[in-house]
């Protein structure tokens, strides 16, 4: 397949993907376009490029497929193209041409993958994880900051990488860590902290080698290994080995313990600025409502509840505006 077929065949699935046409909701025609212009194809208006002809040559070929339409300028057929449109009825040939799954089949693999890790992951912050991006494939939102859904691979990779640092308890470098569970080390020292850090109020503020060391993964050993004859001194004294060890532990633990002092200071005061924040939201509604409801208030159960997501079909899971998350047993019987 030419370049230019690939090209243009995934900005029209892109498009394809994005609109209400790929969900059935469209309630008027809608096409999917691929517009020529010097910003989407800058080769074609360049007049000393030789690779007009075979750029005609690939929206021929895709015509003859039935993939697409060719809409010629003035309708003059192999004059200059305006766009090529895409052939609705023949979309699934287009993603098996490019090798492609459908944003909506690869979306629902990746939820199905993330339901049952959460099934089996114990992790605190992993399942927080994992219940957030559930929560954003069910509501039809993009996940593509953290998850790749066409690797699915590389999603259970990432899941299975968050678990383990969660669980970890053996002293290990960040690089030795990254390699033998995730096998990139770039990947893993910033996209990690970050998940670590937005699913614990706690680790606001540190820095990513700062969320890796509360969980044994150092970006440098907490230990020294010497040969020979080798004497420590400390204060112009000569130390013995437990001396050492023990300040050492000392310093480090004194060290994590205000790391966490500063993060609860963090919490706290944003705790407060929210408060504040959502009692004048409160007022101001209340000054507007003027009296007290006593219906079912669909804007200010929106106010108060962030997410609600059922666990199954006796349990639901209840996340407040505040951060709080809950969760609720269902008796059908009271």
């Amino acid at each position: 397949m030419h370049p230019v077929e690939n090209k243009i065949l995934n900005y029209l699935l892109d498009k394809y993907e994005n609109s209400k046409l790929s969900r059935g909701e469209n309630q008027r025609a809608i096409h999917i376009a691929f517009p020529f212009n010097k910003k989407t194809m800058p080769k074609y208006f360049d007049e000393s490029s030789l690779e007009i002809e075979t750029i005609h040559a690939a929206a021929e070929q895709m015509e003859r497929e039935g993939l697409v339409a060719i809409a010629w300028k003035n309708q003059k057929p192999g004059y200059i193209i305006e766009k090529l449109v895409l052939c609705e009825d023949h979309v699934e040939e287009a993603y098996e041409k490019l090798g492609r799954k459908p944003k909506r089949e690869a979306e629902a693999r990746t939820k199905q993958i993330l339901e049952q890790f959460y099934q089996k992951t114990q992790g605190e912050i992993t399942r927080s994880f994992l219940s957030h991006m559930i929560m954003r494939l069910e509501r039809e939102q993009s996940v593509k900051e953290y998850l790749d859904i066409m690797d699915h691979r590389k999603t259970e990779q990432l899941i299975d990488t968050l678990d383990k640092v969660e669980q970890n308890r053996k002293e290990c470098y960040i690089r030795e860590f990254s390699i033998e569970h995730f096998h990139d080390s770039k990947v893993f020292e910033t996209l990690i902290p970050k998940i670590f850090r937005e699913e614990n109020e706690e680790l606001t503020g540190f820095e990513n080698e700062e969320i890796l060391a509360e969980y044994q993964i150092y970006k440098t050993p907490g230990y020294v290994y010497m040969k020979g004859n080798v004497q420590i001194y400390s204060a112009g004294k000569q130390a013995a080995d437990e001396d050492f060890d023990k300040e050492y532990r000392v310093i480090a633990d004194r060290m994590k313990e205000l790391k966490k002092q500063k993060a609860k200071k963090l919490k706290e005061r944003q705790l407060a600025d929210a408060y504040g924040q959502r009692v004048k939201d409160m007022e101001q509604y209340m000054k507007k409502a003027g009296y007290l409801k006593r219906e079912f208030d669909d804007e200010l159960v929106r106010r108060l509840l962030k997410t609600v997501r059922v666990i199954n079909e006796n349990k639901i899971e209840i996340q407040f505006q505040s951060g709080i998350m809950i969760t609720q047993k269902i008796d059908f019987n009271v």
